[in-house]
């Protein structure tokens, strides 16, 4: 857990980031990305479902700075009516 600073007074945040990446998630068939020296940048993924063994929050090997949420934390997020996520952006699972 790391701590969000923030202007509240009244509270504390905290932020979770994976920091085990699953491995063999990707889908480079299907993916729209570029391969550079450095990494990819993944325009829009295909995660292949079978190789997705976390269930709720992960990160793939190929983009560590984008976290992906499973349809099981989506649902406990908005069965606890908390506030402040986005869940509009939808991957393609195959």
């Amino acid at each position: 857990m790391l701590p969000v600073i923030t202007e509240s007074k009244r509270k504390k945040f905290y932020g979770y980031y994976p920091t085990n990446p699953l491995s063999g998630c990707f889908d480079k068939e299907k993916s729209v990305y570029e391969e550079w020296p450095n990494g990819f940048m993944i325009r829009k993924p295909f995660l292949i479902a079978q190789n997705i063994t976390d269930d709720y929050l992960f990160s793939i090997e190929e983009d560590m700075r984008r976290i992906f949420v499973t349809d099981k934390f989506k649902q406990r997020v908005e069965d606890a009516n908390l506030l402040g996520f986005d869940f509009s952006i939808e991957i393609s699972i195959l």
